[in-house]
């Protein structure tokens, strides 16, 4: 038996995807767009939503976390960048780090899903 296949996906089936995967996760809203805020191993992270495709299905997300801590060099996250795939990290004004992954969600299954989940959530806690 074959995996259904998402053309694009709503905010709702990636909470219970993550809920399925055992993290917390909780539907919000910023200006009028979805975000998902959660947690996993005690990091929190959020899943933005780009690409409105049709009927509340979105062709893409991003997992994003931020960090105030101002101790980050533009050399560190260059190497951690350099020396990691799928997630990259950056720098803001004020020098706090910030983790991001994106993810095309057109053409994907739930599985495939998970396992990007898993990425991020090792990348979330090597970071």
């Amino acid at each position: 038996m074959s995996e259904s296949v998402f053309l694009g996906i709503t905010p709702e089936e990636v909470v219970d995807m993550l809920q399925a995967e055992g993290l917390q996760a909780q539907l919000e809203s910023a200006e009028g767009e979805p975000l998902i805020q959660a947690a996993t191993s005690g990091r929190q992270f959020m899943i933005l939503f780009y690409g409105d495709q049709h009927e509340g299905r979105f062709g893409s997300v991003q997992f994003w976390a931020g960090f105030r801590d101002g101790t980050f060099t533009a050399d560190q996250l260059n190497l951690w960048n350099r020396k990691r795939r799928f997630a990259k990290a950056w720098l803001d004004d004020e020098r706090d780090p910030h983790l991001e992954m994106d993810l095309v969600t057109v053409g994907i299954t739930r599985e495939f899903f998970a396992f990007n989940l898993r990425l991020w959530s090792r990348a979330l806690a090597e970071f």
